[in-house]
């Protein structure tokens, strides 16, 4: 049966399904950035909606988070067997190809559907990201320097837990232009209105001395934003993870945080010490070829990658 791919208003969806998280839904990004909200239709069902951020340069159309208000971009397909999943992404792509000069999405972990993104002429690379399953999660498990650096920052810091948004020092967690700082703080203030927020605040003195920014995507809370104060007490990022997995765990919510990792291979030897590594893909594609081997480029530098760690920390 035909799979019908079109542009739809998604104020009147109403996606009640276990897999739908805050990426799929209406009312979140659409509110600050442009986006196609596709959906597909197998006859009369819905097989799958996705909501697709983009920015546009120079009258070039691309499929891209050009601010990173949410941590992944992937359609929800609401069909089980591979085969017909697997039929739908590739209509869903046929049609985004169609209408944008490229493509640069991060798809969610355990988003397995992306084999037919080659099939257009692109490609997808593994990243990942740290989860832990807070009603699993103990200090103990952690790496001896890291329970040493918990323990140790516990003792001069006060932990709140707070929804404040306007308390949070986005100019500290956000390396970026001051365009992107208020526009994504704009961003966290309206998920707040809607619940979705929770700060973990290390303050000394009065003082915050690191924050833990989470967002909670309806499958798992996100570590969106954080920071710590350098030149203060050791052990302050650790901390402010552990603390979470308490809170989290007593609560009712979502008892998995993700820590949205990095690709940087020192952020990524951090966040090993707390969490489990989760590889999600990231699709690419471009109708310039030039700009599609750029982009593998870029992919193939990245420091850690073609060179060894020793080589770049003996720099």
């Amino acid at each position: 049966m035909q799979i019908k791919v079109e542009i739809n208003d998604f104020s009147r969806l109403n996606l009640n399904h276990p897999r739908s998280a805050i990426w799929h839904q209406h009312g979140y990004l659409s509110e600050v950035t442009s986006s196609f909200n596709l959906t597909a239709h197998r006859g009369s069902e819905l097989t799958a909606c996705w909501i697709v951020p983009l920015s546009h340069v120079n009258y070039h159309y691309k499929a891209e988070r050009e601010h990173r208000f949410l941590p992944y971009s992937s359609p929800l397909l609401l069909e089980v067997h591979p085969y017909y999943r697997r039929e739908t992404f590739y209509a869903l792509l046929e049609f985004l190809v169609k209408r944008v000069d490229s493509i640069q999405l991060p798809m969610e972990p355990g988003f397995h559907d992306i084999g037919c993104i080659n099939e257009l002429g692109g490609f997808s690379e593994t990243r990942h990201t740290h989860v832990i399953d807070t009603t699993t999660f103990s200090i103990d498990g952690c790496l001896r320097h890291a329970r040493r650096e918990i323990r140790k920052a516990a003792r001069y810091c006060d932990v709140r837990i707070h929804t404040s948004v306007e308390k949070f020092h986005f100019d500290k967690a956000i390396m970026g232009s001051e365009e992107s700082i208020k526009k994504r703080s704009y961003f966290a203030m309206l998920c707040q209105q809607k619940g979705k927020i929770l700060i973990i605040d290390a303050i000394i003195e009065g003082q915050s001395h690191g924050q833990l920014l989470l967002l909670n995507s309806d499958i798992s809370w996100i570590g969106m934003h954080s920071w710590c104060d350098k030149s203060s007490v050791h052990g302050i990022g650790n901390l402010l993870i552990a603390e979470a997995c308490k809170y989290l765990n007593s609560s009712g919510s979502q008892k998995l945080l993700d820590l949205e990792g990095s690709i940087l291979y020192g952020v990524d030897k951090f966040m090993s010490g707390m969490g489990i590594p989760v590889c999600y893909p990231m699709i690419y594609w471009d109708r310039d070829t030039t700009s599609l081997f750029n982009s593998l480029k870029c992919s193939y530098l990245i420091p850690g990658r073609i060179r060894s760690v020793k080589e770049i920390e003996d720099e």
